[in-house]
């Protein structure tokens, strides 16, 4: 009985697979997943719907490559089987990697994101600066994704703004003209910052966001634009096109708004400088009457200086009164924008016990927008119903 121990056999294998000339500089077709970078060089796995294979690309031909591995890319990889002596694991050393089947795609992508850079789409000097607290927010995403709903929440947390959501399709054929539109219709209302938001999913999911002429109307806009599309991962042309790329939806109602605090924290510094300026003026006018006082000690200069110390008390208080009366109307101004968000917030509605009802992803206004034997969607504050018309009437209650 012959009898290998663990590195006999490891080697033995790893002579007769690395000696196997049908083994040697072999194509390899599947999909990117699990991309990792090291020094250099990067490491990922090749899979398809059975198996999985490691892949190593060392530096020396990763600096070479006009691709960026990312994951869900078809590709298709040259190179050698090689065994990997301390996991006693197989693995293909890449000399060449090309894009197959979706990674078209990807491949379109580089070519529009070259092409746009070209003509200096993405430069800085023709960023927007966002406005510090803006009054209304325009947000141009699907009603029926959780992008909205995580925005939403954080907008709860924020100081108070008016938020104008148009309903966009942000996926399939018609999402383009969807999106391209709602850019559109919130320049000419002129909101103050526009917010153009999806959720994750795939590369293909999200290439409605990778159209050239998406990209345009974005840097065309007259109002800044931020984009939070998909995961931190995830890059659009969109994203690099826009004023400030946010990481996620969550991450894009984070940089539109500031918090409470710092809002208040501002009136407080603000305060803080008025008090000490009006310290200073006082100051300086009490070394003028001190000065005064001890040039001429006459009833009728002393009377001048009381008149002038009278005077300064009252701009004083008049000032502090001014001041506290400045402050309450912005307290004021806080509470009643935290009360319009909660009141323009869609799903206020819903709590309330009503319903959207929504076909072929618009909303339903009349009974005239629908027909008979037609689907439609209702959206209630814990979920979503789909019903169909069996009949319908105006102005008349049927039973």
């Amino acid at each position: 009985m012959n009898i290998f121990s663990v590195n006999d056999l490891t080697n033995f294998l790893k002579d007769l697979i690395e000696n196997e000339k049908s083994l040697q500089n072999i194509w390899v077709k599947g999909e990117v997943s699990n991309v990792r970078r090291v020094d250099s060089h990067c490491y990922f796995t090749l899979k398809d719907n059975f198996s999985v294979i490691d892949c190593v690309v060392f530096s020396r031909i990763h600096d070479k490559l006009d691709i960026r591995l990312v994951e869900g890319m078809q590709i298709m990889v040259r190179g050698s089987i090689e065994i990997y002596r301390k996991r006693g694991s197989y693995q293909i050393i890449a000399e060449e990697i090309t894009i197959s089947g979706k990674g078209e795609l990807y491949a379109d992508f580089l070519k529009t994101k070259e092409a746009l850079e070209k003509e200096g789409l993405f430069r800085n000097e023709y960023k927007k600066s966002l406005p510090e607290f803006p009054q209304v927010i325009g947000i141009i995403t699907s009603l029926e994704g959780a992008a909205l709903h995580d925005m939403l929440k954080v907008f709860r947390k924020k100081i108070a703004s008016q938020l104008y959501i148009v309903p966009t399709l942000v996926q399939g054929e018609k999402a383009k003209n969807s999106i391209m539109q709602g850019i559109r219709c919130l320049n000419k209302i002129q909101v103050d910052l526009i917010i153009v938001a999806r959720g994750g999913g795939s590369f293909e999911d999200l290439n409605i966001f990778n159209d050239e002429f998406i990209a345009r109307e974005i840097f065309n806009s007259r109002i800044p634009i931020i984009t939070g599309i998909g995961h931190e991962s995830d890059f659009t042309i969109a994203d690099f096109v826009a004023d400030i790329r946010a990481a996620t939806p969550t991450a894009a109602a984070e940089i539109a708004l500031p918090d409470k605090n710092l809002y208040e924290n501002k009136i407080e510094l603000l305060q803080k400088k008025f008090y000490t300026y009006m310290k200073n003026i006082i100051e300086k006018n009490k070394q003028i009457i001190i000065r005064a006082e001890e040039k001429n000690r006459e009833k009728i200069i002393m009377n001048k200086i009381q008149e002038y110390q009278q005077n300064v008390d009252e701009k004083y208080l008049q000032l502090v009164k001014t001041m506290r009366r400045f402050i309450e109307v912005q307290k004021k101004y806080i509470q009643q924008r935290e009360q319009l968000l909660f009141n323009l917030n869609p799903l206020t509605v819903l709590e309330r016990g009503y319903s959207i009802t929504m076909q072929n992803n618009m909303i339903v206004s009349s009974v005239d927008d629908i027909e008979e034997n037609t689907m439609l969607v209702n959206i209630f504050k814990d979920g979503i119903a789909h019903s169909k018309v069996i009949n319908k009437s105006k102005n008349e209650q049927n039973i």
